[in-house]
């Protein structure tokens, strides 16, 4: 696989739902669990009318995100292509009004569970690792 192939199949989000039963997502569920750290996320929200309103959504305290993610190491002709995608669940109930996906975002109590639990409890930390009122929405 070259460099421009590989580029052809990145994602930049896999739902946790379906993590073992995709094929491009299924052995970096098993062996290749990340944390990635944020300083916010934005999305889109349509506003009544039509339009859309760019948001930031962080933390309320102004910590890091920590949101789960997956890592993979593909070898090309070009030399090796590290990447990573950041695993989505659905929202939270202070986010339903935002998107209908959200960042699995995870508390520090569930990051030893989504780095090297079983797959199934990896999964439950990434589903269900939330405190309500936590976040902050602001336009951006």
């Amino acid at each position: 696989m070259t460099l421009t192939d590989a580029k052809r199949y990145a994602t930049f989000n896999a739902k946790a739902e379906s993590l073992d039963e995709r094929p491009m997502f299924k052995q970096a569920f098993a062996q290749q669990r990340c944390v990635i750290p944020l300083a916010a996320f934005w999305e889109w929200p349509t506003l009544p009318g039509g339009q859309k309103q760019r948001v930031r959504i962080a933390r309320r305290d102004a910590k890091p995100l920590l949101v789960a993610g997956l890592w993979s190491l593909t070898p090309t002709p070009d030399g090796p292509l590290e990447s990573c995608t950041i695993v989505t669940r659905p929202p939270t109930p202070d986010l339903l009004e935002v998107h209908d996906r959200m960042p699995a975002l995870l508390l520090s109590k569930d990051l030893e569970t989504w780095l090297s639990g079983p797959p199934h409890l990896a999964r439950g930390a990434a589903m269900t690792s939330w405190e309500p009122r936590i976040l902050q929405v602001t336009e951006a």
